[in-house]
Parts: structure tokens; sequence; C-alpha cells
């Protein structure tokens, strides 16, 4: 019951991130960018945010290392590895759904179909072997869900190779956070409030 409850927290910490606004913004932008045929403003773009996002984890990840110890202990984690995982999976849930904005701007969704059966696959099958062939409770199914992020991540970022690679041009940063940034912090506090009781 201890292991199921931290589990359940686990999940809610993973639900914060605001997935859906970046999804819409990238497929949106990637739609547009390809329209206009601007791909080599739109591979700095998606650059960039990435590298943005990547920030943003690690200074998440700061804060986490910082209050880990009462977090261990507020959440009675018995195996630190649920946390730590749960951070990487943190990164995992940034990242997913710029790709799949692009797989969905780019009208591939055949590709955005295999992506998401990936990640549920990745979790689902990872999660059984973990917990009933290993005994790895809550940190092994956080384990799952890092797996599951890792193929879907990989198979979404090869389907979409063409549009980040190559040459790069200067792109209306102003204008991508004017539209990202509203999105990100009113579906963020619909979340967090949806998700705060739990955690």
């Amino acid at each position: 019951e201890t292991e199921y409850g931290l589990l359940v927290t686990l999940f809610s910490l993973t639900m914060v991130v605001p997935v859906l606004p970046l999804q819409m913004v990238f497929a949106q932008q990637t739609a547009r960018a390809l329209a206009a045929d601007r791909q080599a403003q739109l591979a700095r773009m998606i650059r960039r945010s990435a590298l943005a996002l990547v920030l943003l984890w690690l200074v998440w990840a700061g804060i986490m290392t910082l209050f880990h110890r009462q977090l261990l202990e507020a959440w009675h984690v018995q195996n630190p590895m649920a946390l730590w995982m749960t951070l990487v999976a943190l990164l995992g849930a940034l990242l997913l759904p710029v790709l799949w904005g692009l797989l969905q701007g780019k009208q591939d969704f055949f590709s955005l179909g295999i992506s998401m059966i990936l990640t549920a696959a990745g979790r689902f099958g990872g999660a059984a072997f973990i917990v009933l062939v290993l005994g790895g409770w809550a940190a092994g199914i956080m384990t799952a869900v890092v797996l599951g992020f890792a193929l879907a991540i990989g198979f979404s970022a090869y389907a979409t190779r063409e549009l980040w690679t190559g040459h790069g041009e200067a792109f209306r940063s102003r204008e991508l956070l004017a539209q990202v940034v509203p999105l990100m912090l009113g579906f963020g506090a619909c979340q967090f409030l949806f998700t705060a009781d739990t955690m």
C-alpha cells in the first residue's frame, strides 16, 4: 500500500508538466513553416526550444537534488531510485510533446501513432516485467515510464530528423514565447490544481 501511494504521487509529479500546449504550438509552427518553405527557421527553433526545455529541466533537477532528503521523507520513499527515475521521466515529459507536435505538424500520423504505441508498450511491458519478475515496485514502474519515453523519443526524433537537423536560420523567438508562455501557464496552473493534493 505504501508503494502504491508513492506511485500515485510520482505519477502526479509527471502529470504537472503541461504537455498539450507544447504539442499544439509545435504542430502549428511546423505546419506553418513547411507551408511557407521556412525549414531552416524551423530547424533552429526546434533546437533552441529543446535546449531551453533541457535547461528548465536542469533547474528542476537542481531543486529536487537540493531538497531530495525532504522529499524522500515527506513521500515515504523507501528506494531513492524512484525519485531519480521520476526526475528522468520529467525530462521525457518535456521533450516528447515537442516531437509529437512536429509529427502532427508534418501530418505524419502513422509515425505519431507508432510513437504513442511505443510509449504505452514500453511503460506497460517494462512495468509488468520489472514488477512481476524483478519485484521492482514504484522505482521499477518509474523505470518503465522512462523506458516508454525513451522508445517514443528515439523513434520520434528519427521520424522528424529532417526537420531539426541541417542549416538553421534566425526565427522570431518573441513570437514563439508569446504563443507558448500563456498556454503553458494556463494549462500548468490547471494541472497543478488537479495534482497538488496527490503530491
